[in-house]
């Protein structure tokens, strides 16, 4: 499944900033659950409100580091893991162009033509995670999505998801569908392949300088011509805005529609329930 997105750079701000002052700091916003596949493999996280605005903001500034700026393409290949919602509420505060595209999708051709048509300056993806007993090797599926074309991406940033930290011993025996795992490598080109890990250690938490300038939000939302997505997002807040009496919104990924699951997700942080 891929959608691209058209930032709205208010977006951002109306899910976290709007609402740093009214709620704790301290208060849990975003419960993530990402890949289960079975009863033992876990990706789970609790975000409190203080912690989502840092990891949006560092996300910003490497972002910025980057050179990403208003209109530039930036490609996510990944699957359930929480730097997604942090990665697109990043995104679309700089006002980049965003292509989501589940990692769920091993095919690499179809991949290919997708990142061709797109022409992303910046591509986001993991080393590689388990979906059970089967490993994803989704970095190797990006290298071999970009040799089909003659690509102009710049960077492509590898979250270490699976792969061991350099230098740290492997164990005796080598698990299945277990963290980290030693038997799989990946290639990093230099100059190009960046670690996540390095770069979001070297920026600042402090929030981005970027302004929101009232009358070019409202350009941008006016220029919006995805009626799908449009759509999706308002169902989405009419639902979530009008529940006033719970603190928290539970729901269930099926993984069939990805920008039905971060609209939902962007709703209920816009109606400052958990999520």
């Amino acid at each position: 499944m891929q959608i691209q997105m058209d930032s709205v750079r208010d977006l951002t701000y109306q899910c976290l900033e709007r609402w740093t002052e009214r709620l704790d700091k301290d208060e849990y916003r975003l419960f993530w659950e990402g890949n289960y596949y079975d009863s033992d493999v876990h990706d789970y996280a609790e975000l409190t409100n203080e912690t989502l605005k840092v990891l949006v903001s560092k996300c910003i500034n490497v972002l910025i580091k980057l050179d990403v700026k208003k209109h530039t393409k930036v490609a996510v290949y990944l699957p359930a893991l929480i730097q997604l919602p942090v990665i697109t509420l990043a995104a679309h505060r700089i006002g980049a162009k965003l292509l989501i595209t589940s990692a769920i999708d091993e095919d690499a051709e179809q991949l290919g033509a997708v990142l061709k048509e797109f022409d992303p300056e910046i591509i986001i993806t993991v080393d590689g995670f388990w979906c059970g007993s089967k490993l994803k090797q989704s970095k190797c599926i990006i290298d071999k999505a970009l040799s089909f074309y003659q690509s102009r991406c710049r960077h492509v940033i590898v979250i270490r998801h699976v792969t061991p930290n350099e230098g740290v011993p492997p164990p005796q025996k080598h698990l299945t569908a277990k963290r980290p795992y030693y038997l799989y490598k990946i290639s990093m080109e230099e100059g190009r392949d960046l670690w996540w890990s390095d770069l979001f250690v070297n920026v600042q938490s402090s929030s981005s300088s970027l302004s929101l300038n009232d009358r070019e939000l409202i350009e941008e939302i006016s220029a919006k011509t995805d009626i799908m997505y449009q759509a999706k997002w308002f169902v989405s807040k009419m639902l979530l805005v009008r529940i006033q009496d719970i603190s928290a919104v539970r729901l269930t990924r099926n993984g069939a529609d990805v920008s039905l699951e971060l609209m939902t997700l962007f709703s209920a942080l816009y109606s400052s329930h958990s999520y």
